[in-house]
């Protein structure tokens, strides 16, 4: 599974995917995370940092703390 956020933006008239932080953008990770949890997934998140972060280690760590609580927040709610 890969992990990514984004959000959609309006360029020169155009609509256009711009690429943000995890938990920033458009994405319902509550509700993908459920699925996935309700799924019983088992195999490898990928986390993608595919925007362009001035300092790209900060942002690693943002955002795998970020998906880190978004997955413990799914799974809870799954056992309950």
């Amino acid at each position: 599974m890969a992990a990514k956020d984004l959000y959609w933006q309006k360029v020169e008239g155009k609509w256009r995917m711009q690429m943000c932080a995890l938990g920033q953008g458009m994405v319902d990770w509550p509700d993908v995370l459920g699925q996935v949890a309700a799924a019983a997934f088992t195999g490898p998140i990928s986390l993608h940092i595919e925007y362009k972060p001035s300092d790209v280690r900060e942002a690693i760590a943002r955002d795998f703390t970020a998906l880190k609580k978004l997955a413990e927040t799914a799974d809870s709610k799954e056992q309950s």
